[in-house]
């Protein structure tokens, strides 16, 4: 059933019948009578494999954006010589720290993971090049967004402007398929401009994503976001946004974070003293360019998600014309190749132009 219902021509289906004022919803009333093909039990089994395989490969996709930072680990190495880190993964228990460790820190940080072994690690291969502070690159201090006020779905027209919120930065980007719509005033309370670098402050695995805006329109963040003013323009805040999303940079803004349990963040003043090569500054030109050409090939987690669910869709409308579930004609031919299925399922997903 959750195959089926997930399938795009279902989606498709179901979401036309969807109505509201200020939020979509589906009726019981409306979505009983949506039509279910029968197949038998045994090819159910198949079906309910495949897609259970399919949820597997998408779980594995959500678990972090390590595919991301290697991207971005790559393109240090290529532009400024650095080997991609070798990081520890084993999670320690107990440690020992010397008290000259803890006295180069902000606070007494023996609650997280500062001293955890990735970090060392990180540390001990920064000690080898010259190196500076995020504070050095910035003009002023990162401040959190305030919370925005929200519009309605129906009032969103072309004029419309948007919030970023943690979801919304993804891959060094931002989806603004998951930008809020938001107020005039949220804006003019709280602007972010072109070339602002937007950090995730808060939840652990999200914590420490970066991205560069570069809407036409000026915008916002919601209290989750860090709006960070970079010296030197956008070419240098392509540099930052990339150590940050390396795994140089997510390792340091973990284990940097402090709260408890659903409760982690990040500190803008923590954020200041991430750690960063000055040869990332001297050549952010470089940087940039190969950053830049790095996010271009680069499929979001959401996109590659969905391309899944089309992959797995295409499988069973064949297995559903298979076994005479569902009868062959032009619409059905459509529906049959992935890259068709991910184009008819994006209608869902409409692009925000800012």
């Amino acid at each position: 059933m959750a195959a089926v219902l997930n399938h795009p021509a279902w989606r498709l289906l179901t979401a036309a019948l969807a109505a509201g004022k200020s939020q979509d919803n589906l009726s019981q009333e409306l979505i009983s009578p949506v039509p279910i093909p029968k197949l038998a039990a045994n090819e159910m089994e198949i079906a309910a494999d495949r897609y259970r395989q399919t949820l597997a490969k998408i779980a594995a996709l959500y678990e972090g954006e390590s595919a991301f930072a290697s991207v971005c680990d790559g393109v240090l190495h290529k532009s400024l010589g650095l080997a991609a880190p070798l990081v520890p993964d084993s999670r320690v228990q107990l440690v020992r720290v010397a008290m000259e460790d803890v006295a180069t820190t902000r606070g007494l940080r023996c609650d997280n993971r500062w001293h955890s072994p990735a970090n060392r690690a990180i540390r001990s291969m920064l000690d080898k090049v010259c190196v500076t502070r995020l504070s050095s690159a910035m003009r002023g201090l990162p401040l959190k967004g305030r919370q925005p006020t929200w519009v309605a779905e129906e009032e969103v027209d072309e004029d419309t402007l948007y919030a970023v919120a943690t979801a919304t930065i993804q891959a060094g980007t931002i989806a603004w398929d998951r930008a809020k719509p938001t107020t005039g005033r949220s804006v003019e309370r709280f602007p972010v401009k072109f070339g602002d670098l937007l950090v995730a402050m808060d939840g652990d695995g999200s914590l420490g994503k970066a991205a560069v805006y570069e809407g036409a329109a000026d915008g916002t963040v919601d209290s989750h976001v860090a709006r960070c003013r970079i010296a030197g323009g956008v070419p240098v805040a392509d540099a930052v946004s990339c150590w940050l999303n390396s795994t140089w940079g997510r390792v340091q803004t973990t284990s940097l974070m402090t709260g408890s349990t659903g409760q982690t963040q990040l500190s803008p003043t923590d954020l200041l003293d991430v750690v960063l090569p000055t040869q990332l500054i001297e050549r952010a030109e470089a940087v940039s360019a190969a950053y830049r050409a790095a996010l271009t090939g680069f499929e979001p987690v959401t996109r590659r998600a969905r391309r899944l669910i089309c992959e797995d869709s295409s499988a069973l409308t064949e297995q559903l014309l298979r076994h005479g579930a569902i009868k062959k004609d032009a619409k059905v031919d459509g529906f049959l190749n992935a890259e068709e299925l991910l184009l008819k399922l994006e209608l869902l997903y409409p692009s925000v132009r800012v």
